[in-house]
């Protein structure tokens, strides 16, 4: 935990280091510069995974990871599509912790964000379109509360609504009434 008086990086790491915890939950609310809105909801907890997207009108996505076993799951239809397990391959580098980090200069600050004061570590970066956007770590106390961008398109907010390290395990259930099949079954039955 991080102690009174610590640095605001030093603050943000911990942070960082809660969210990679084997048991966490939050809930994350996207705001972009349009006013549109976009939820999720992660979980975490022995080796199962759950992410649900409210994407506003363009509805809702819910996965299920279950014991090494991935399901798309839909409330609307009360089905759930089992699927392969997405897998990610880490170079050797990363894993041996060799290769060169790229040092990026950042400034501490204070800025306000959605009516809350902030401390902030903020950082520049510049895409490969020539666009400059400016990345900034926002804390209330010790807490990781927000992320924004300001960029040319305008100001993305990412805040962290709520985040903890206690999991309610019904999240990684399906529930009896909804129907579990398989890719190919529902292609089959799309089909006809």
């Amino acid at each position: 935990m991080a102690a009174p008086g610590d640095s605001i990086e030093t603050r943000l790491n911990h942070a960082f280091a809660l969210r990679a915890s084997t048991e966490f939950y939050e809930e994350v609310v996207t705001t972009s510069p349009d006013g549109t809105t976009q939820t999720m909801t992660a979980a975490r907890s022995n080796g199962n995974a759950y992410i649900k997207m409210d994407m506003g009108e363009a509805g809702q996505l819910v996965y299920i990871l279950k014991d090494g076993q991935g399901y798309l799951v839909d409330a609307a239809s009360k089905l759930a599509v089992k699927g392969e397990v997405p897998t990610v391959t880490v170079s050797e580098e990363a894993v041996s912790g060799e290769g060169e980090a790229q040092g990026i200069p950042c400034t501490e600050t204070t800025m306000n964000v959605n009516g809350q004061d902030c401390e902030a570590l903020s950082y520049t970066v510049t895409g490969d379109d020539g666009q400059t956007s400016t990345v900034s770590y926002c804390l209330v106390g010790d807490d990781l509360k927000y992320v924004v961008t300001d960029a040319a398109e305008g100001r993305t907010i990412v805040e962290y609504r709520v985040t903890s390290t206690s999991v309610d395990q019904n999240l990684f259930i399906i529930p009896a009434d909804y129907q579990i099949m398989t890719q190919e079954e529902l292609a089959a039955q799309m089909g006809q």
